[in-house]
């Protein structure tokens, strides 16, 4: 693969209606607080683990999926309660996103209740379990950071994100997929482009999506060619196709194609940020990378710490469908809620030291891809991603280390967190 430089990127992430969909996603970044956990303990310390109101509109003025229709709010900051939330998807409804990102992603398993979340997500769990991504993943994976690094290492200096990180997501899932390889940056640009709609250029967002719908359609459509030529692995797409029953439980090619909505962006998005706070970390704290140099067993550790310290997913919402309580909070039917991952991932009452970085810490389980039977359905693939860009990264750039001629990671975001440079350098 071909080297990156940060000029071609902006090139190739294309424009749609007039707008540059990376500077687009990137201004949205900007755009957003930095100190986001103080806003959380401030709250958590006057009000306890849930908190009266929206957190996202009332303390920090941005969008919320949850206040999109006027409705009473609730924002779940603590993690007994919020797991009390995700454990019972009768009173605390996924359908909340209906009204948001379901106009661009249309009817998928984000945002439907059981059974049919059941059905569907029955549909695809069995290609997307631990074993299976791991095993699937391995060479994508590894052939891409391989890749990337090659090239990167004689430069022993470069900014990762842009020149590592941002490509790494599409090479790895969308060859998995098995989506063609010349239309990955038009498939990339579009489920980038996705992410908008709840921004300022939201129009942008849903051209985004027309034009990936027509994409995957044309995909989809190809799928009895692709398996007459081949009695080969021609992607998770076609095997997912291949398996559905002739019943009524299996997908229909729609709801395959509206999965391809919620998984696209995910695959890529949430994991550039997850990756790029994951090297921001450790940089920004060489001791802590020190401790992993020099015991690598430390890895599982390092990946659930960057998770719970910096979860790439700040956000998630329901809406509660009858009367019933959060802690000791009385939640009226209609009520929204939001739960604040980021507040939930440093509760004290669950971790000791919450706001320090440390990968020696005993791993405890949170939340940074959610809960219960919408726990998120990549996050073996989110985890492994991690693990095969940090291990490779250490080994193909010795001495990785911050360039001190450039400004340290700013962590930022509201809604999605992750970094707006990294600049490093390597022996």
């Amino acid at each position: 693969m071909a080297q990156t430089t940060m000029t071609d990127s902006k090139n190739t992430a294309g424009m749609v209606d007039g707008v540059n969909i990376r500077e687009a996603v990137a201004q949205m970044g900007r755009n957003a607080v930095e100190d986001i956990y103080t806003v959380f303990e401030d709250a958590r310390a006057e009000f306890g683990p849930v908190y009266r109101g929206d957190l996202i509109v009332d303390r920090f003025h941005a969008f919320s999926a949850t206040s999109a229709v006027e409705r009473p709010v609730v924002t779940v900051l603590g993690m007994t309660e919020a797991l009390a939330v995700y454990r019972d998807p009768v009173t605390f409804s996924n359908t909340v996103y209906m009204d948001t990102v379901g106009k661009s992603m249309g009817r998928n398993l984000l945002m439907v209740d059981p059974p049919e979340h059941t059905r569907l997500r029955r549909g695809v769990q069995a290609h997307f379990n631990k074993r299976q991504i791991e095993s699937l993943s391995l060479a994508f994976a590894e052939r891409a950071v391989g890749e990337s690094l090659g090239a990167l290492a004689p430069q022993h200096r470069a900014d990762i994100l842009e020149n590592f990180i941002l490509w790494l997501p599409a090479d790895v899932v969308f060859g998995m997929l098995g989506l063609p390889g010349e239309q990955k940056e038009r498939f990339r640009t579009y489920a980038t482009g996705l992410t908008l709609t709840s921004g300022d250029v939201a129009a942008t967002g849903m051209i985004c999506s027309a034009r990936l719908g027509e994409l995957l359609q044309q995909f989809l459509d190809g799928y009895p060619r692709r398996r007459a030529a081949s009695a080969e692995f021609t992607g998770l797409i076609d095997d997912i196709i291949a398996s559905q029953p002739a019943t009524e439980d299996g997908l229909t090619v729609g709801e395959i194609l509206d999965f391809l909505r919620v998984l696209l962006p995910a695959g890529s998005e949430t994991t550039i940020a997850g990756v790029a706070t994951m090297f921001a970390a450790l940089l920004t704290h060489p001791e802590q990378l020190e401790l992993l140099r020099n015991d690598p067993a430390l890895m599982p550790n390092t990946i659930e710490e960057i998770l719970r310290w910096q979860a790439p997913n700040q956000f998630t919402h329901r809406v509660a469908t009858t009367d019933t309580r959060i802690g000791d909070v009385e939640v009226p039917a209609g009520t929204g809620v939001v739960i604040a991952e980021g507040a939930v991932n440093r509760d004290p009452e669950r971790w000791e030291r919450p706001h320090e970085f440390d990968i020696t810490r005993s791993p405890r389980h949170n939340v940074a891809f959610g809960g219960g039977v919408h726990t998120c359905l990549g996050a073996h693939l989110g985890r492994f991603e991690m693990g095969v860009a940090l291990s490779q990264a250490l080994r193909r750039l010795p001495g990785l280390r911050l360039d001190p001629s450039h400004p340290a990671p700013r962590f930022i975001g509201l809604i999605t967190r992750t970094v707006d440079a990294i600049h490093a350098e390597w022996d």
